[in-house]
């Protein structure tokens, strides 16, 4: 997410847990700095969810679960290939065909 981004989830985050005192600007820094490292939509629905869930300002590891718990829910589902799979020869020579194509264009260890 971006600065801009960052500063209006940390409003938002300030007006769902509202206290009395002033967090110190060091804090601040370190969740602006955090929160710049996520996607602003996936961070914006985890402090819709905590504040549901949570009194008090999140620590920040709290925050990072609940934000990849919402990103896990948020990606898009994967779904199996469907119809005939290759047998257990076709997928060895494709193996062996990928190996070759490596080896070919430089030095490749496939026992590390």
């Amino acid at each position: 997410m971006t600065d801009e981004e960052a500063d209006k989830c940390l409003l938002t985050m300030s007006q769902m847990w509202f206290k009395s005192f002033t967090m110190p600007d060091g804090t601040l820094k370190i969740w602006h700095n955090a929160l710049t490292e996520v996607g602003y939509s996936n961070a914006m629905q985890t402090v819709q969810d905590l504040a549901t869930s949570e009194s008090y300002w999140p620590s920040l590891s709290e925050f990072r679960q609940a934000y990849q718990a919402v990103a896990r829910r948020n990606e898009p589902e994967v779904r199996a290939i469907e119809g005939p799979s290759l047998s257990k020869e076709q997928r060895v020579e494709n193996i062996r065909k990928v190996r070759e194509h490596l080896r070919s264009v430089g030095k490749v260890d496939f026992m590390s």
